[in-house]
C-alpha cells in the first residue's frame, strides 16, 4: 500500500460507516515504487515475498483465511491483470461474495480479447471503479459492462499534501530568473522522455527555461546521452513522497509526455500545486483534467511538442497564473474524500 492508497483508505475510514474496512498487500514490498507494507489489525500482507514475485498459492490461501475470519461479504480487487486476482474472483463467485474492481485501463486489445474480458467481467464482477472518461468508455463501450455499474473518480491523490497557493508575484519572480519545466516520470520507454529532451532543446523555450526530469530508472544513461546542453536539462533520481511538494513549488509548468499512461497521478500532484500542465494525448487523464489550464500534443510528434513548447515560451506571467488557478480549481474535485464517497456509492 503506497501513499496514494493510504490517503484514500483513511478518507473512507473517516466516513465512519457501519461496515468495517480491511485492506491487504499482495506482498511485503515491491521493486518499482519501493513501498513497504503497513500491517496492522485491519491491514494484511498476503505473502512474505515482494508483490512482483510469484507466490500465487500462498496468497490465495491467506486471502481465503482473511475473508472467512472477518466474515467479509464485499471485496474490491485492484483490477484483473494478475493471475492471482483471477483466482480470487473465481473463488469469491463460488462463495457468493460480491466482487468489485478498481481499474484505469482504457487501451483496447484485439476484438477477441476484449470480448473475453467483457464476458468475464459481466459474469463475475458487480461493479467497477474507474479513473475517468476514457476508462469508462473502455469498459462500457468496448467491453460491454453495464454503465450503471461503473463509477468514475478512482485516480486521486492527497491534494493537501501538494497544495501550493502560487501568487502572480511568485510567477513573475520565476520568469525574471529561471523558469522551470518539470517532468516527474520514471526513466522508462513508455514515458517518452527522449522525445521530451530533444523537443525541449530544439524549442524556443530552451533559450530561457530549464527542464528538470525527476524519476530514475533503466534508461538513465540513455537519457544522459540525449542531452546536448547539461546546463539546461537536469536528471534527478526518484524523490521520496515527502520531498515531492517542494519540486512542484519550484516549478513553473509541468509536462507528462508519455506514449502510454493509464492515468498519470503526477498530473494531479502538479495541478494541486497550481501549475499549468502539458499532456500528451496518450495520458489517460487528459479529457478529465485538461481544459484551459495547459496544452496537449500527439505523443509521437516531436514537431507538435516543439510547437507547444514555443507556445509556452510566448506566455506572459498573467497567462501562466490564470492557467495555474484553473488547474487548482479543476483538481479540487479529485480528492480522497470524493474517492471515498464514490466507492461507498458503488458498494451500496
Amino acid at each position: 500500500m503506497g501513499d496514494y492508497h493510504r490517503s484514500r483508505v483513511e478518507a473512507y475510514r473517516a466516513m465512519n460507516l457501519e461496515d468495517s474496512l480491511y485492506t491487504a498487500d499482495l506482498g511485503s514490498g515491491d521493486k518499482l515504487y519501493k513501498w513497504q507494507n503497513t500491517a496492522h489489525n485491519s491491514h494484511f500482507v498476503l505473502s512474505d515475498k515482494a508483490a512482483d514475485q510469484w507466490d500465487i498459492w500462498r496468497r490465495f490461501q491467506r486471502f481465503k483465511q482473511i475473508v472467512a475470519a472477518n466474515e467479509i461479504d464485499k471485496v474490491v480487487l485492484s483490477g484483473y491483470g494478475k493471475p492471482v486476482y483471477l483466482w480470487f474472483t473465481l473463488w469469491l463467485k463460488l462463495k457468493g461474495i460480491r466482487t468489485y474492481m478498481f481499474a484505469e485501463s482504457w487501451y483496447p486489445s484485439n476484438a477477441l480479447v476484449d470480448a473475453i474480458k467483457g464476458w468475464f467481467l459481466r459474469h463475475f464482477v458487480k461493479g467497477i471503479f474507474v479513473s475517468g472518461q476514457r476508462a469508462e468508455h473502455h469498459f462500457v463501450r468496448r467491453l460491454g459492462f453495464p454503465k450503471d455499474q461503473v463509477t468514475t473518480g478512482y485516480s486521486v491523490v492527497d491534494n493537501a499534501h501538494f497544495q501550493f497557493e502560487r501568487s502572480l508575484e511568485d510567477i513573475t519572480k520565476a520568469m525574471a530568473n529561471t523558469p522551470l519545466l518539470l517532468c516527474v516520470a520514471r526513466y522508462a520507454e513508455e514515458k517518452n522522455l527522449a522525445l521530451l529532451i530533444e523537443a525541449f532543446e530544439a524549442s524556443e523555450l530552451a533559450s530561457k527555461w530549464h527542464l528538470q526530469i525527476v524519476g530514475g530508472g533503466p534508461l538513465k544513461e540513455t537519457l544522459k546521452d540525449k542531452i546536448t546542453n547539461p546546463d539546461k536539462v537536469q536528471l534527478l533520481n526518484w524523490q521520496a513522497y515527502n520531498d515531492l511538494p517542494l519540486l512542484y513549488q519550484n516549478a513553473t509548468c509541468f509536462i507528462l509526455p508519455s506514449r502510454f499512461e493509464p492515468w498519470g497521478l503526477v498530473v494531479n500532484e502538479a495541478m494541486a500545486a497550481a501549475l499549468p500542465v502539458i499532456l500528451s494525448d496518450a495520458c489517460g487523464c487528459l479529457p478529465d483534467l485538461l481544459y484551459d489550464n495547459g496544452y496537449s500534443f500527439k505523443a509521437e510528434s516531436k514537431k507538435e511538442l516543439i510547437g507547444v513548447l514555443n507556445q509556452l515560451q510566448s506566455c506572459n506571467t498573467a497567462e501562466l497564473y490564470k492557467m495555474g488557478l484553473s488547474s487548482a480549481k479543476r483538481i479540487s474535485k479529485f480528492t480522497p474524500q470524493h474517492w471515498a464517497i464514490s466507492l461507498n456509492k458503488l458498494l451500496c
